[in-house]
């Protein structure tokens, strides 16, 4: 729980970390943990290696701060102006930076990893949902289990980054710089990486669902099938398959319903697909590879699937009437309330 700060006693709480910054005399480290300092305009003030633990900042206007080196654990910068900000060597383990403005900003070496107040208490993530870090630098920065859903993180500079565990659910990662980076086991579900460069990037594990890869920079041989599946497709189906995801994972809010009609996709490579609920009718999958897609309520009418490879997919209310199933192989594949 935050509580108010009389502002006199602000101003020379700011002052004196002024001179501790500078280094002149009467210098004092600030110490504003707990404080609630929502909606003030600070631009450009120097809090490097100030305390702010668990304070209030959201909505605060902090464009071209110097926060580096700060302890800012736990800190709401919910819906706050941080353009241009430097956040070099911050700690940030549990911020939330929910629709915060961070474009241009420079997160490099900050710790944003998940953090617990105090003994007992439940860990908190990282909460950068909906955040504008357009052309921010998050160099070597570590966000394990951080949410980024729907965050804009194009033209970032994150070369070495760690990401492992996080949600880029329809993220917006488009011409970043991810070379050398740990995305092990991100959720990267509708996001753009288009243009993105991802050499030498580890993506064990990672979700790539709807994902759009158009012009990325991937280590040849790298990454799973799924990964691989999404490169060979054409531009304009990448993006079809990215409005879908969206479409899903908000169930119905955002992006569009995939639908296909009468298309010739032989042979196309679809392994680990999102097509809950898609519209696929009339269209040529002979010897197409759907190994575990979600085609659950998907509508498949009278496709040629002779040969298709839909093992251990999920068909659970699948329409596939008229279909030609002649050699299609559903090894493994969850056939629930399937219609025939």
């Amino acid at each position: 729980m935050t509580t108010d700060i009389d502002s006199q006693a602000l101003v020379t709480i700011l002052r004196e970390h002024a001179r501790f910054a500078e280094g002149r005399p009467g210098g004092r480290r600030a110490d504003l943990h707990d404080i609630d300092l929502s909606g003030l305009r600070l631009p450009g003030i120097n809090l490097r290696q100030a305390k702010l633990t668990g304070a209030n900042l959201s909505k605060i206007d902090l464009a071209a701060a110097d926060l580096s080196d700060a302890d800012l654990f736990g800190v709401d910068f919910t819906g706050a102006n941080l353009t241009r900000s430097n956040f070099e060597g911050a700690d940030l383990r549990g911020a939330r930076f929910r629709g915060a403005t961070l474009k241009g900003a420079n997160l490099a070496g900050a710790d944003m990893r998940p953090g617990k107040a105090s003994l007992g208490a439940t860990e908190s993530h990282t909460d950068l949902t909906g955040a504008n870090l357009e052309g921010s630098v998050l160099r070597r920065a570590r966000l394990l289990f951080a949410n980024m859903k729907r965050a804009n993180l194009k033209d970032v500079d994150a070369a070495g980054a760690d990401f492992e565990n996080v949600d880029f659910e329809e993220a917006d990662l488009s011409m970043a710089n991810l070379s050398g980076a740990r995305l092990d086991s991100a959720d990267l579900t509708a996001a753009n990486l288009s243009g993105a460069n991802l050499e030498r990037t580890s993506m064990l594990g990672s979700r790539f669902r709807g994902a759009v890869l158009t012009g990325a920079s991937i280590d040849s041989g790298a990454g799973d099938d799924a990964l691989r599946g999404i490169l060979a497709l054409p531009d304009e189906l990448q993006g079809a398959l990215r409005d879908h995801a969206s479409w899903a994972a908000s169930h119905g809010e955002r992006g569009k319903r995939l639908t296909l009609e009468d298309q010739d996709l032989e042979g196309i490579e679809l392994p680990g697909a999102y097509l809950s609920g898609a519209r696929i009718s009339g269209c040529n999958l002979s010897r197409a590879n759907l190994r575990g897609a979600t085609l659950e309520l998907a509508d498949l009418t009278g496709c040629n699937l002779e040969g298709a490879v839909l093992a251990a997919a999920d068909l659970r209310g699948i329409k596939l009437r008229q279909a030609n199933m002649r050699k299609t192989n559903l090894t493994g594949a969850d056939l629930r309330s399937m219609q025939v």
